[in-house]
């Protein structure tokens, strides 16, 4: 799924492509990483949940737990920073 684009709507249900960098795994739940283009020089940097619904179809939804949210990104920020 690396470097797939995938179609994301934003708060105000404007469609945009976002890029998959990575799926990372953290105690036993994926979370998509990707990247948005905000500008022409520069990407915002994403991560979202990755659940299964009943129907076997995955979605992506916001960190909303705090502690789980401060884990995810700081795995992310070593990430990154392992590939700069």
């Amino acid at each position: 799924m690396e470097n797939s684009i995938i179609k994301l709507r934003d708060e105000n249900g404007n469609i945009l492509d976002g890029k998959v960098l990575n799926i990372i795994e953290i105690d036993n739940i994926e979370y998509l990483l990707y990247a948005v283009s905000e500008s022409n020089d520069q990407d915002g940097l994403y991560v979202k949940k990755i659940i299964s619904l009943p129907d076997g179809e995955e979605d992506l939804v916001d960190i909303v737990d705090e502690t789980e949210k401060d884990k995810v990104y700081s795995l992310v920020r070593e990430y990154v920073n392992s590939i700069e």
